[in-house]
């Protein structure tokens, strides 16, 4: 998508490559990419030996669409919301301009000359998690997958807390019968590490 811009920053480890490499899709911050708990874990995972790329996804970071505008406590989910909706009436789902962001991250990352191209993962926090699990299901090229809070059920999650982010549904996809545990069948037998916390 030419003119689409998606910033990001790249952790490369001490010594010679190439590295395993590791996308870590970002949760709801409005730093994003420059929030300091994601920044701790790409420093950890390049300490431990991986190259890992992170990025803004839309909404947020040096992605705000709207920011001109105060929306509160959570600009990034209010910014979702507007363009999630945004994107239904011109037929497409946000989650399908998320997913297109994150494989083509991977692709720059598999280009990468210090990054071996046939040891990639994938690990993300909350909406992070969300694509992590969209990315272990759709890209083939993901070896090793740990989404982090996100997967829990429909059943689970309607009666509490109801819906999440635009970027986080399918439409149609309760009627169709997939729930979150679909995804991380889709990328068996690959491994996956499903990251939870009650808080």
């Amino acid at each position: 998508r030419p003119g689409h811009h998606v910033t990001a920053s790249l952790y490369v480890p001490d010594g010679q490559g190439p590295f395993p490499g590791v996308l870590v899709p970002l949760g709801h911050s409005d730093d994003a990419k420059a929030y300091e708990v994601y920044q701790r874990i790409c420093i950890l995972l390049a300490r431990r030996g991986f190259a890992a790329l992170t990025f803004d996804p839309i909404g947020q970071g040096e992605r705000r669409q709207f920011p001109e505008v105060e929306f509160g406590e959570y600009p990034s989910v209010f910014e979702h919301t507007l363009i999630g909706a945004a994107s239904l009436m011109v037929g497409r789902e946000v989650a399908h301009y998320f997913i297109w962001d994150a494989m083509r991250s991977l692709d720059y990352l598999a280009e990468r000359p210090e990054v071996d191209a046939k040891r990639l993962g994938c690990t993300g926090i909350s909406g992070g998690g969300t694509q992590t699990s969209y990315l272990m299901a759709l890209d083939d090229r993901i070896e090793a997958a740990a989404p982090g809070c996100w997967i829990t059920s429909f059943e689970r999650l309607l009666p509490t807390r109801g819906v999440e982010d635009a970027e986080q549904h399918i439409t149609g996809q309760i009627a169709a019968g997939m729930n979150h545990g679909d995804f991380p069948s889709m990328h068996a037998p690959k491994p996956t590490l499903l990251l939870a916390a009650k808080k």
